[in-house]
């Protein structure tokens, strides 16, 4: 009997125990198939074949739950396509989906942020790329395809123009001056972020040209470090224009003399050639004279 009792206990507990190999085996398999799938849809957007995207997409929410990662695709495609409504909608779904990979979601809550500041949104906007630059801060590798995602100094840039524009439908004077306090603020960090990020750049560079056959001569003509330094500066539109979108705030305040200091220093990274120098020049001319 008490053979029995064993045999039958035991007959019970492998009907309730798995293939274990076999589910792992599934399961990976059609992870491999979802990556296959994510790589197709995401090289298609990348060639701008936005319609093909949505269709497959569509296709997809048809038959199962759409994951974090392609409502967010779907709701950049809309995005690019200027159908806000839809992109939000998706933006939003994602986000709920998401939550759990609060870091990699930080992606779609600025991309839902640029969404409603497009739409004339700034409150819930402002909310939105805060939540972004606060999840961006904590430290995170992704294995996700992240179209469209933006670094830090970006998204810190999209949040003072949303403070700015703000600040120009506010009444209450207290209140206009504390956002554009902030957007100034914010207008800083991306500038000194995008900084931070060129002087990445220079040791690489410089450890590149030290190895090149004519690298030392280079070296003996004087402070190459600057000299790079520089050529990154007049490189990077993005540098140019924080910097000027910085002095511009300063000249929305009241402050000219800040204003000025700054967009001359842009200047002084660029010359003629560059594509910011007719604009930027005008920009300075009239700060110029608002202050005689």
């Amino acid at each position: 009997m008490e053979s029995m009792q064993h045999s039958v206990l035991g007959v019970l507990f492998c009907a309730k125990v798995p293939n274990f190999r076999l589910i792992t085996t599934q399961k990976l398999k059609k992870t491999m198939q979802n990556n296959r799938l994510k790589k197709k849809i995401y090289e298609k957007i990348v060639s701008g074949d936005l319609d093909s995207v949505i269709a497959k997409i569509r296709q997809i929410e048809k038959k199962e739950t759409l994951d974090w990662n392609l409502m967010y695709w779907a709701g950049l495609c809309f995005y690019l396509k200027k159908d806000l409504d839809l992109a939000q909608y998706y933006f939003e779904k994602s986000i709920r989906a998401g939550e759990s990979k609060n870091q990699f979601v930080a992606t779609v809550y600025s991309a839902l942020g640029i969404v409603q500041q497009e739409k004339g949104e700034f409150i819930e906007s402002i909310k939105l790329l805060k939540k972004s630059i606060s999840l961006r801060e904590q430290s995170t590798t992704s294995d996700y395809y992240l179209i469209g995602d933006e670094d830090l100094q970006s998204i810190h840039h999209r949040l003072a123009t949303t403070y700015s524009l703000q600040a120009e439908k506010e009444r209450d004077k207290e209140r206009k001056m504390e956002l554009d306090s902030l957007a100034l603020d914010h207008f800083f960090q991306a500038l000194k972020l995008e900084g931070y990020d060129l002087e990445g750049e220079v040791p690489k560079i410089l450890n590149r040209i030290s190895q090149s056959p004519d690298g030392q001569k280079l070296f003996e003509k004087g402070n190459v470090e600057t000299i790079v330094l520089n050529k990154l500066r007049y490189e990077s539109s993005r540098f140019i224009l924080f910097m000027s979108n910085f002095a511009t705030q300063f000249y929305k305040i009241g402050e000219v003399e800040e204003a000025i200091k700054w967009m001359e220093i842009a200047i002084g990274y660029i010359d003629k050639d560059h594509e910011q120098w007719i604009s930027l020049n005008k920009e300075l001319e009239q700060m110029k004279r608002e202050q005689e």
